[in-house]
């Protein structure tokens, strides 16, 4: 955190001859938010898209040296390798892309990377478990369900966060974040899953195996990232603003994320499938737009003034951008 002192002139000059010497307000400006949320136009292109790029590329290329590995020796032990990179190659340049152009945040690496592990096995044991009990219920398992019950269980850790560690509590970006973490360790543990019975029904087949995991790494930026980002920052929203109209914003939300996760179930065609992704990555950047655009004021007590007789006032307390 730096602070910066910018001088107020005295804009009465004409009619104050012996007004009080001009006052110094610190500014404190968070040096992790000026690296993306504070560039001027399109500057954020050059904080953001090099290494999200360079965490594709090097996935890329570590599936790239497994799959010449395991077709060169055969040896089936390079299998486990080859689709866990190949299912987090994807969506781990997008959750990278998502917390470089969020800005500051008040989460740590840490925290996030804890959430995003348990987020997404809770998240996936908790929805297997309740899908298991659903269809055993009903006899079959309906796509609404299938949608209700995965974004319900993906959002039980986001909402501990939200109870328990009150320092989260101060932005959207926060809760977007942990959303997109989470989302992205779902979509890879469900990956790995349908990675691993495509090559068992197909009897060792890799090539099916290679293509549903580039089907699935494209999509899932646009699937279970995007969808629990949208839902958790509706959700720290409500925690933020305490308003009614919050709540009914996250009902809404959390409506429309179902709505999209029903359809993406329902539907086979690629035409569909890419206006879906181009919704759903819509409606998180807009999100992120809104986020980044909204100041965040941090209390703090007043600085004194550079010089001592000027007088203190109210207006000296840093402001946190």
């Amino acid at each position: 955190m730096t602070v910066t002192t910018f001088t107020r002139p005295n804009t009465h000059a004409d009619t104050a001859p012996h007004a009080a010497p001009v006052q110094s307000v610190p500014v404190a400006v968070s040096t992790a938010s000026s690296a993306v949320a504070l560039l001027p136009g399109r500057a954020w292109y050059r904080r953001t898209l090099p290494i999200s790029v360079a965490v594709l590329t090097t996935g890329l290329l570590l599936y790239l040296v497994v799959y010449a590995a395991l077709t060169y020796t055969g040896d089936p032990l390079f299998i486990p390798a080859l689709i866990l990179v190949g299912a987090c190659t994807v969506p781990a340049a997008f959750a990278v892309y998502v917390s470089r152009l969020a800005g500051a945040t008040s989460i740590s690496s840490r925290m996030l990377a804890l959430s995003a592990l348990w987020g997404g096995v809770l998240g996936a044991v908790i929805a297997g478990v309740l899908e298991s009990d659903t269809v055993r219920v009903l006899g079959g398992l309906p796509a609404p369900f299938i949608g209700l019950i995965e974004e319900s269980a993906k959002l039980i850790v986001p909402l501990a966060l939200l109870l328990f560690v009150k320092r989260l509590r101060r932005s959207e970006a926060d809760g977007l974040l942990v959303g997109v973490a989470v989302g992205v360790t779902f979509a890879v543990l469900e990956t790995m899953g349908y990675a691993f019975v495509a090559l068992i029904q197909t009897q060792g087949n890799l090539h099916a195996m290679d293509q549903l995991l580039l089907v699935r790494g494209l999509l899932a930026p646009a699937g279970h990232a995007a969808w629990t980002g949208l839902a958790a920052a509706a959700l720290w929203r409500v925690v933020i603003r305490r308003t009614v109209r919050t709540v009914f914003g996250f009902l809404a939300t959390f409506a429309l994320v179902v709505a999209l996760h029903t359809t993406w179930d329902s539907i086979t065609a690629w035409p569909w499938y890419l206006a879906l992704a181009a919704v759903s990555l819509g409606l998180l950047h807009l999100r992120l737009w809104r986020i980044r655009h909204i100041p965040r004021l941090a209390v703090a007590a007043p600085a004194p003034p550079t010089d001592p007789a000027a007088p203190t006032t109210a207006s000296s307390a840093p402001i946190a951008a």
